[in-house]
Formats: C-alpha cells, sequence, structure tokens
C-alpha cells in the first residue's frame, strides 16, 4: 500500500511539474508570437502557433480561456503585445459564452487598450448585451454609457433605472450614483418618496440631510427622522448620529426622546469620535442632575 502512495505522490508531483512547465512554454510561445499590431493584424500563422501548444489545444471551457487571458493581461505590465495575446484569448472565451471575458473585452475597447483607437460604440454594444443577461458590472458600464451619452444616446432616466438595480443587486459604485441622482434629480423627477422605501442607505441618508436643512426642498425634519432612522437601522453611523441630536433636542417637530438618543448614540460610538463625546456629555449631565437632585 505504501509503495501504491508513493508511486500515486510521484506521479502526481510529476503531473504538476509538467504542467508548470507547459504553462511556461505556452507563455514563452505567447510572448514569441507578439508583435505591434493591432488585435485584427493577429495573423493565421500567430493563432496556429498559439493553438499548437499542448496545454492550450487542452483548454475547451470559456472558464478556461478567460483564466488564461486574466493571467496574461495581469502580467503584461505596458507590453502592448502581451495585451494583444489577452484579448485574443478573451475573444476565444467571448465565442464560447463567457460574460466575464466580453466585460474585459469591452472595457479595453472602451478605454483603446490594446485597440488603435478608442471604441466607445463597440463597447457600450457589449455593455448592452451583459446588461440583457443580468451581468452586475456589464449593466453598471451600460449605465455610464447612457447617462454620459458614450457609444449611445444619452438617456439619463435609463440611466438611473440600471444604477438602481446594481446597487439593489450590490454593485459598490452604484450607491454613490443613486444618491447623487436621487439629490439633484438629473434626468428624472425628483423621487422623494421613493427614497424611503428605495433600500438604498446612502441615498437615505443624503435626502434626510436635504430635509433636515432644507436644502433644495422644503424644510421637513419629520421626513428627515424618518429617513435618518431607516439608514440607521442598516447600520449607517452618521444617521445614528443626527438621528440621536435629533431626539437629544427635540428637533423640529421631532419629540424630544433621551432615552432613544442614548441607544442611537451608544450604537455609533464605537465607531464615530463624535458620537462618543456626545454620549459623554450625555452622561456627565445626568450626573450632575443626579447629583442636584440629592443635595
Amino acid at each position: 500500500m505504501q509503495r501504491v502512495l508513493s508511486a500515486w505522490r510521484k506521479s502526481r508531483g510529476a503531473s504538476a511539474k509538467e504542467g508548470h512547465e507547459e504553462l511556461q512554454k505556452v507563455l514563452a510561445k505567447l510572448r514569441k508570437l507578439g508583435r505591434r499590431a493591432t488585435l485584427e493584424e493577429l495573423t493565421l500563422v500567430d493563432a496556429m502557433q498559439f493553438k499548437e501548444s499542448p496545454l492550450v489545444a487542452k483548454l475547451n471551457s470559456p472558464i478556461q480561456f478567460h483564466g488564461l487571458g486574466n493571467m496574461i493581461y495581469n502580467n503584461s505590465g505596458d507590453n502592448d503585445e502581451e495585451v494583444q495575446k489577452a484579448l485574443h484569448v478573451w475573444k476565444i472565451a467571448m465565442d464560447k459564452g463567457s460574460e466575464k471575458a466580453k466585460f474585459s473585452y469591452a472595457l479595453c475597447m472602451k478605454k483603446g487598450i490594446g485597440f488603435a483607437k478608442k471604441d466607445a460604440v463597440g463597447a457600450t454594444k457589449y455593455f448592452k448585451e451583459l446588461t440583457a443577461t443580468g451581468h452586475g458590472w456589464g449593466t453598471f458600464a451600460y449605465a455610464d454609457a447612457l447617462n454620459n451619452g458614450e457609444g449611445t444616446r444619452k438617456n439619463e432616466k435609463k440611466a438611473f433605472e440600471l444604477y438602481k438595480k446594481c446597487a439593489e443587486t450590490g454593485v459598490p459604485p452604484a450607491y454613490m450614483n443613486v444618491s447623487n441622482m436621487y439629490t439633484s434629480g438629473t434626468g428624472t423627477q425628483k423621487y422623494y418618496k421613493e427614497a424611503a422605501t428605495a433600500g438604498i442607505v446612502l441615498a437615505q441618508y443624503n435626502l434626510g440631510y436635504l430635509f433636515l436643512t432644507g436644502d433644495g426642498v422644503p424644510q421637513d425634519p419629520l421626513q428627515a427622522e424618518a429617513l435618518f432612522r431607516k439608514a440607521a437601522e442598516k447600520g449607517f453611523v452618521m444617521a445614528m448620529v443626527n438621528l440621536a441630536q435629533m431626539y437629544r433636542t427635540g428637533y423640529g417637530k421631532v419629540p424630544k426622546e433621551l432615552e432613544t438618543a442614548r441607544k442611537w448614540l451608544e450604537l455609533a460610538a464605537p465607531h464615530d469620535p463624535n458620537a462618543k463625546e456626545l454620549l459623554k456629555a450625555m452622561t456627565e449631565a445626568d450626573t450632575t442632575k443626579e447629583i442636584a437632585s440629592k443635595n
């Protein structure tokens, strides 16, 4: 049994070594293929040499081709020839159905990386296709294109809808875009009522602040309190602090509730120095009041 295990380990080690060596050969061949040219100018000979590698010949799935493309691109530095090869492999992955490869390819196309010039129209076409299949970052890129009118007709309302969709599915930059469009009303109506129920934390906080200060909207402390509370319940620290301040002072029509204010400050204090100071001030005031009542 020990002999079998030993032989198996040696075989596995040899296979791993062989695979590593083969990979280095592929990369070496890829480096030899390059010449300063556009992607479309890769010759048939280049493609045949590329496919001649035993390792590349074994690749079948779009995931494998996408992974190889990523590896080449991430190690390309400023070498345009290496970028060309990454694009070539991504194109193969795209043709096999890889959405990730399509996004990477389109992003390079938009920025003019590895292409003779920037191609916003071509890139936006791919982003639109990715949006139709529900690809998060592709949808965000298409929203950007619509918002800025890059490679397509400008449509801020549609961009807002897509940003909102991205935010709801967890594409981080979309939160700021949605928040900015909520507060500015760019390409949309103000969407104030929708902001309270959209579930977008940053938008809720920003709108709450506008209602608190009356900046561009009628001042409404109760609406501000409602929005701050929604954001605070989702862990947004700045909303907790503002909410506590409103309850501590009884701002506007918001009732003065010191215990509620203390609760929010206790939650925010570990993360915010202002909350910590306010909580300390409240505690000291309570202590002073208690001492005074005994005298």
